[in-house]
């Protein structure tokens, strides 16, 4: 979709024409964590974009009649940044409409028609569901919120960059975040990003598979975490992450030999349906 139209409305950005968005739905659906609701209903949070780190910050919220709202933002950001990072260019309404055979995927995909899949900064991606493993999220975002406190660079916004995979692999100890178990990980995947045995935007251009294969080279990165990497740092929407809610859904909804790459190319964007619709609608049912 390129007919995005974008206008100053007073003091914010709107962009009009990108079809169905929803700002709850996509920052809480669980692929990001660096993005909370404030008491305006906005969602704010700073994102990078690779190889910069210098981070971007906005307010993000839908307007009464559903248009994307910015604010705390650039209109040149919006532009070069902020449409990208949404995904807002995609026609997710033919995405939607390809599980319209399905009943349990077609309902869940309506239901949760408004989440986009967002363009993450693979390094933060990949650090970020490391911290993710056996942890819930307001844990993980406190564990992220310190993790950029104490190690990246306070911007003019008074936000936080996230640091660089050199600044964590060269620190002495990551304690202060308490992150457990997983600071033996995230310090595996900063050196091995940092000395450039794993090159991270490389793995954009490989085949899906043998990109997942070398994340799995890092300790404590298997099926589930190279999997969500894949699908929201790598963009490989067809990658499929199976963690106990999607699990659940499978054997709730589907045969046991089910394969969820019959999903097609979008099967990463259908996991997120299905994943929102369990936490979030299954039980109105």
């Amino acid at each position: 979709m390129n007919n995005l139209i974008i206008t100053q409305v007073e003091e914010k950005i709107k962009v009009s024409g990108a079809g169905v968005f929803s700002a709850s739905q996509t920052f809480e659906c669980g692929q990001c964590f660096r993005f909370d609701k404030n008491e305006n209903g906005e969602y704010e949070g700073v994102a990078t974009d690779s190889p910069s780190a210098s981070g971007h910050f906005a307010r993000i919220s839908n307007s009464d009649d559903g248009e994307v709202l910015f604010s705390g933002t650039t209109m040149d950001e919006v532009k070069n940044f902020w449409i990208s990072f949404l995904d807002l260019e995609r026609d997710y309404e033919k995405i939607v409409s390809t599980y319209s055979e399905d009943s349990h995927i077609g309902v869940a995909a309506r239901t949760c028609s408004g989440i986009r899949i967002l363009k993450q900064d693979p390094w933060e991606a990949l650090c970020s569901f490391i911290i993710s493993q056996n942890n819930n999220i307001p844990r993980i975002k406190k564990i992220i919120r310190s993790l950029c406190e104490n190690f990246g660079e306070k911007t003019k916004s008074g936000h936080f960059t996230f640091p660089d995979a050199r600044v964590l692999a060269e620190a002495e100890s990551l304690a202060v975040i308490r992150s457990g178990f997983r600071e033996k990980y995230i310090k595996d995947a900063a050196q091995k990003v940092a000395d450039g045995e794993i090159k991270l935007e490389v793995l954009k251009m490989m085949p899906y598979e043998q990109a997942k294969a070398e994340l799995m080279r890092i300790k404590g990165v298997g099926e589930k975490i190279s999997s969500c990497v894949s699908l929201f740092g790598l963009g490989f929407l067809g990658a499929f992450p199976v963690d106990v809610w999607i699990k659940r859904v499978l054997e709730k909804h589907y045969d046991a030999d089910f394969d969820p790459s019959s999903f097609g190319e979008y099967a990463g964007v259908a996991q997120q349906y299905l994943f929102h619709y369990e936490r979030c609608y299954a039980s109105d049912e």
